[in-house]
């Protein structure tokens, strides 16, 4: 795994979840995968690309090498694998 391959060299390798970040994607989604027929969960995204980038900066300037190889919501909560 590249985390354990890094850490030893100083390097934090963590994987983020941006969140539900409002983008071209997600209206595309909106508008062609989740409809009533689906199944599918509908939900607004609750972010901008900046609010989303802003908080994963954040983020990754708090991490420390104990972290690496986990998994992070962009608000810095983990999230399991």
């Amino acid at each position: 795994m590249l985390a354990n391959d890094l850490k030893t060299e100083g390097f934090t390798v963590v994987s983020l979840d941006p969140g539900d970040v409002s983008t071209g994607m997600w209206k595309y989604l909106l508008q062609n995968v989740y409809t009533e027929t689906s199944g599918t969960q509908r939900r607004q995204p609750s972010l901008t690309p900046q609010q989303s980038v802003a908080a994963m900066l954040g983020l990754t300037l708090r991490l420390s090498i104990q972290q690496s190889g986990k998994f992070f919501l962009y608000d810095g909560q983990e999230l399991p694998w």
